[in-house]
């Protein structure tokens, strides 16, 4: 049977890239095994030239993908991964 919703993890990336346009394919082609349900994008107004990503995956992200795309951020934080819920 498919799992439940309950049995289901999403994880939740937080990415700063020095060029959204440039950086942000290879960082998402590393995610290319996971579900990638959510991707936004802001401008750090504090840093020039620097987009702070907020890439929502299902499943838990192996360590190979996070090397990989660690190589295209300045900045990578992996949120504990949590149950995904149903959407009303």
């Amino acid at each position: 049977p498919p799992p439940t919703a309950a049995a289901v993890l999403k994880s939740t990336l937080i990415v700063d890239l020095g060029d959204c346009a440039r950086d942000l394919v290879p960082s998402l082609a590393a995610l290319a095994d996971h579900s990638v349900n959510k991707v936004e994008t802001r401008k750090l107004h504090d840093t020039p030239w620097t987009y702070r990503c907020y890439l929502e995956c299902t499943g838990i992200i192996e360590s190979d993908a996070l090397k990989t795309l660690s190589a295209h951020a300045q900045r990578l934080c992996q949120l504990t991964p949590y149950p995904a819920t149903e959407q009303p």
